[in-house]
C-alpha cells in the first residue's frame, strides 16, 4: 500500500475492567487509528464489549479481531454482529481465524477439520448478513489465503512475513491487514478527569 492508502488500527486483548479497553481505544480514535481489532479471549462479555466500544466512540470501526466458529457459534456472532451494524452503519467487521488447538483444548473444546469449521462459518454469516458486513480472516496459509481471495473481503496476516507480503502483493482487490505485536507498556490515569497515557 502507498501512504496514502495505508490505515491503521490498533490490536487489544480485552482487560478484565471493560473500561480500560474503551479508553485505550477512545485514545486510539483520538490520535487518529481508524481500525479497533478487539481479541476474543473467551473470558469476558464479548459482544456487550463491542457494543459499549461502538457507543463511546465515533468513527472508529469495531472489528471481532479475532474469534473462531468454536468458542462463538456463526449464526448467534452473525446476529450479534447484524445488530451492531444497524445502530453503527459502515463501523462494524467480523474477523475469523481457525482457532488455536492448545487454547481450545484447555476449555474442553475439540478442534476438528478448523478449515472447513472455518469456511462453513463463512458461509454462513454471508448468508444471514446478506454480504452486509465485512469479512477479514487471519491467515498464513497460502490455500487459505487463496479462499479469501475469493470468498472474504480480507485478510489478517500475523507476524509479517515478508513472503506473504510478497504473494498478496499482486492481489490488490482485496484488503490486507498486517499485524505486528509491540511490546509496549502503558498506565492509565485520570488527571481532573482527563485521561492521561504514560508510556513506561
Amino acid at each position: 500500500p502507498t501512504c496514502e492508502t495505508m490505515k491503521f488500527g490498533i490490536g487489544l486483548i480485552p482487560q478484565n475492567d471493560s473500561n480500560k479497553t474503551i479508553d485505550f481505544i477512545k485514545i486510539a480514535e483520538n490520535t487518529g487509528f481508524q481500525y479497533a481489532w478487539i481479541y476474543d479471549n473467551f473470558k469476558n462479555n464479548y459482544y456487550k464489549l463491542l457494543r459499549n466500544i461502538a457507543f463511546e466512540t465515533e468513527t472508529i470501526k469495531v472489528c471481532s479481531g479475532v474469534t473462531n466458529p468454536y468458542i462463538r457459534d456463526a449464526d448467534e456472532l452473525s446476529q450479534e454482529m447484524l445488530s451492531l451494524d444497524d445502530m453503527y452503519t459502515e463501523r462494524i467487521i467480523i474477523g475469523l481465524g481457525a482457532g488455536n488447538k492448545e487454547k481450545l483444548k484447555k476449555y474442553d473444546i475439540d478442534w476438528t477439520n478448523p478449515i472447513n469449521t472455518l469456511k462453513s462459518a463463512v458461509n454462513s454469516i454471508k448468508k444471514i448478513t446478506n454480504k452486509k458486513i465485512p469479512i477479514y480472516i487471519e491467515s498464513q496459509s497460502q490455500s487459505l489465503l487463496n479462499y479469501c481471495q475469493k470468498n472474504t473481503d480480507g485478510v489478517l496476516i500475523p507476524s509479517s512475513n515478508p513472503k506473504d507480503f510478497k504473494y498478496l502483493n499482486s492481489k490488490n482487490d482485496i484488503d490486507i491487514v498486517f499485524l505486528k505485536q509491540l511490546q509496549m507498556k502503558f498506565t492509565l490515569i485520570y488527571v481532573k478527569e482527563t485521561l492521561v497515557v504514560l508510556s513506561d
